[in-house]
């Protein structure tokens, strides 16, 4: 595919890294409940992108008639497995409890 198509855009999984070290616990200013809600978010949605990954796996060898559909389906869940990775909570990561 030579030309951008901008209504099919590529999905191009890659790693992204952050410098979380300076984050504080409660990185929601003057919200508590709420960072930890979004953190605890953080822990449950691995599973269910790795869920994403492993069904769109399965279904990959239907799908091997339609090459853009096929190289779009594995961009997503080169991506959900990057998300999955990602997703933990900054604050853990970054204090070395991953």
């Amino acid at each position: 595919m030579s030309e951008i198509d901008e209504r099919h855009p590529v999905i191009t999984p890659r790693r992204v890294r952050f410098d979380w070290a300076g984050t504080p616990l409660h990185w929601i200013p003057d919200e508590p409940v709420a960072t930890h809600f979004v953190n605890v978010l953080h822990l449950l949605l691995p599973a269910g992108e790795r869920w994403f990954v492993h069904v769109y796996k399965q279904t990959l060898p239907l799908v091997e008639d339609d090459e853009r559909l096929h190289r779009k389906v594995r961009g997503f869940m080169g991506q959900e497995a990057v998300h999955a990775y990602l997703a933990v909570s900054p604050a853990a990561r970054a204090a070395g409890r991953t």
